[in-house]
């Protein structure tokens, strides 16, 4: 692989220079700023690796589950930056009660930051969910979705790297 390859990958990875976040331990505030992107990956000990398809992935064809995931662009009240971030069907599930909620009701992208206090680890892992007070996005904000990579193209990216590795992994074995 070469160096231009090499950082291509990178900035594949990085969702276009945004960083993704990860839920640290306890509260983490954030604001929603885009709709949902599915991602459909496999957990192989503790590391992900996106789905390829059924028709294309080998965790798939060796009867592994596929576990699904939504990434969304968010900002990170800890730092103030765009970031992607991977929630999962608990949180979703979450959002989804506020979305039919008189006081949190939202068509597409909640217009409020949303408190996610994390507990655990791994499989324990448990998820609260607070919404907190309406607001609009500043002028700055604003200015950082406006323009963000595709998640969809991120999505894509993750998934053509998965396939490439297992291409590799498959050659070399045989």
């Amino acid at each position: 692989m070469s160096w231009n390859e090499a950082n291509e990958a990178v900035d594949s990875m990085k969702g276009g220079g945004v960083d993704f976040m990860k839920l640290e331990q306890g509260k983490n505030q954030v604001r929603i700023v885009s709709e949902p992107e599915v991602m459909r990956q496999h957990w192989v000990g503790k590391v992900s690796s996106p789905c390829t398809g059924k028709d294309t992935c080998s965790l798939c064809a060796s009867g592994d589950k596929v576990k699904v995931s939504f990434m969304f662009y968010v900002i990170d009240r800890k730092d103030n930056l765009l970031k992607i971030a991977r929630f999962g069907a608990m949180i979703i599930k979450s959002l989804r009660e506020y979305q039919k909620d008189d006081d949190f009701k939202f068509d597409t992208i909640p217009d409020y930051d949303i408190k996610i206090n994390k507990v655990g680890d791994g499989m324990e892992t448990k998820y609260t969910v607070i919404p907190g007070k309406k607001a609009e996005l500043t002028a700055e904000e604003g200015a950082m979705v406006i323009s963000p990579r595709p998640l969809s193209e991120v999505v894509a990216a993750l998934q053509a790297k998965k396939a490439e590795e297992s291409t590799a992994v498959a050659q070399s074995s045989s």
